[in-house]
């Protein structure tokens, strides 16, 4: 039975407990084998759980804040977290993202002029609107952004 599993599951890891449900399953001895369908079934959650925990071990989902920027910022070139802080909303916002207790891996400011942006990296100040552009403008910027066609991971 491992055999046709590895076949089944290219590059992947068996979990232990999964490898010996199969044999106690598969076992030709009655003292290694199953007593009851309760007492697979809990093997079989064991397993089960063991191979979900690895899936979200290999690939953590990530808690992402996005921030969008202001039409007020400070004179001259700045790391965008200072650069926005002429606006109460901007700080506000801020100071609740970077709060250890909401727990954002990522942190990134929505700009209207240069798409994503993180927290520390330098911009000059500029006057842009997107409320400006016109319909073909705004679909420019979107798919300058990539955020027409952005592939979702399940």
């Amino acid at each position: 039975m491992k055999e046709i599993l590895d076949t089944c599951t290219i590059a992947a890891k068996i979990p232990p407990s999964l490898i010996e449900m199969i044999s106690k399953a598969t076992s030709q001895s009655n003292k290694k084998r199953y007593k009851s369908a309760k007492e697979m079934y809990v093997d079989w959650t064991i397993a089960h759980n063991d191979i979900r925990y690895e899936r979200l071990a290999k690939n953590p989902r990530k808690n992402v804040a996005l921030i969008s920027c202001s039409n007020r910022k400070l004179d001259g070139s700045h790391p965008a977290r200072e650069l926005y802080s002429a606006s109460d909303n901007f700080v506000s916002a801020l100071k609740f993202v970077e709060n250890p207790r909401n727990k954002f891996d990522q942190i990134y400011i929505l700009s209207g002029r240069h798409g994503l942006v993180e927290p520390d990296q330098i911009l000059q100040k500029y006057d842009f609107d997107l409320k400006e552009l016109s319909d073909e403008e705004k679909a420019a910027v979107n798919a300058g952004m990539n955020l027409t066609e952005t592939p979702v991971e399940n």
